[in-house]
């Protein structure tokens, strides 16, 4: 069992007081090699490949080539003098230098990897421990990555091809039932009722027209429990004019909270009799470990659907500003809020048509 991250800081910081630091993760003689390495590629000498293929091939993090790239000086002259002290880095010393790191690691004379990490499971909170990832220090001791130093490809003439895409097995299957219900007229659960559905759209129209709770796209998506692509969606479908959205006020009902409150129940009423789709509550992750897959079963974290279903979500609109926004305007928003008000008593309280007055013979 691998301890926290909490405790890992402790005890570094414990070990710097006492002057003991923790064993390292290679060799000083992978260690220097690695060094030159990084600044023979610094200088335009070293193998032609991106940060991230030099950083996988020497078994270091790339934050590490960032880390040397401020220490050491690009001068081709130093450069010169340090070969000449310690040694050019060929493909054969740093085969050497490896030897030598797999032999200190077997003596326990440097850092492992822990084999299992504790994770903590959402909902729950239950400790769980699973296989970790092996990182880049592993990959390169353990012999999966290839002595010989990476190289360019030559890019061919022409548009450059994308990447194919490699298609799952369940998101083909979901696509093909999908075709079929479609076919068959037959389309999935929604996430929540038609009046849900009705206000959320109604409180992002509000929202785009700088009317509504001054947040951020994400905290209004988190409120109203949807996400944020359907947030981005409904901003390029809706117009930005008030004129319209006072008219869909005056056929469908002012969005007040109220009201979202008796939608959140329908919703809630709708879910019990399974007519929405819910949230699966278990999902498998795939863990590698020295070649072998491990399948673990951990709980999903709930999304804003559940969570607003669930009653986790306040009914109360966020109000914060976020940085670098204005504040709100408070006599608009008072103007707004008043005529909101109107819109609410007309519905109360609608206005009938005045008769006609015809010539002598009209109704009175």
């Amino acid at each position: 069992m691998g301890c926290s991250k909490e405790q890992s800081l402790e005890n570094l910081k414990k070990a710097r007081g006492k002057h003991k630091l923790p064993p390292g993760w290679r060799s000083p003689e992978e260690a220097r090699v690695v060094r030159m390495f990084v600044w023979q590629w610094l200088l335009g000498r070293g193998p032609e490949c991106g940060k991230f293929a030099l950083a996988r091939w020497l078994g270091v993090q790339h934050w590490h080539i960032r880390h040397l790239k401020k220490k050491l000086p690009l001068d081709e002259a130093e450069f010169d003098r340090e070969v000449a002290r310690s040694g050019a880095p060929t493909v054969e010393a740093l085969r050497a230098a490896r030897e030598k790191s797999r032999s200190m690691r077997a003596r326990g004379l440097l850092r492992t990897q822990p084999r299992f990490k504790e994770i903590k499971e959402p909902g729950t909170g239950r400790i769980k421990a699973v296989p970790t990832k092996p990182n880049a220090v592993t990959l390169v001791l353990d012999g999966k990555i290839p002595l010989a130093p990476p190289g360019r490809e030559p890019r061919k003439g022409g548009r450059p091809k994308k990447r194919p895409v490699k298609k799952r097995y369940p998101l083909a299957k979901g696509r093909e039932n999908m075709k079929c219900g479609r076919a068959t007229g037959i389309r999935p659960r929604p996430w929540r009722s038609p009046s849900e559905s009705r206000l959320v759209r109604m409180l992002v129209w509000q929202w785009l027209l700088g009317r509504g709770p001054h947040v951020s796209q994400r905290t209004l998506a988190g409120w109203l429990g949807i996400s944020r692509t359907w947030v981005r969606l409904l901003r390029k479908r809706l117009p930005l004019d008030q004129a319209e959205f006072l008219r869909e006020v005056a056929r469908t009902g002012v969005p007040t909270l109220e009201a979202l409150a008796g939608a959140r129940q329908d919703s809630r009423y709708m879910r019990e009799m399974g007519l929405l789709r819910t949230q699966r509550p278990y999902k498998t992750v795939k863990c590698e470990w020295n070649g072998l897959a491990h399948w673990v079963t951990i709980r999903k974290k709930p999304n804003n659907v559940t969570l607003a279903l669930d009653g986790m979500t306040p009914l109360e609109p966020p109000g914060r500003v976020g940085p670098g926004e204005a504040a709100p305007d408070e006599f608009t928003t008072r103007m707004w809020k008043l005529r909101m008000r109107e819109e609410v008593q007309k519905k109360m309280k609608p206005v009938m048509p005045r008769r006609w007055r015809g010539g002598g013979s009209g109704m009175r």
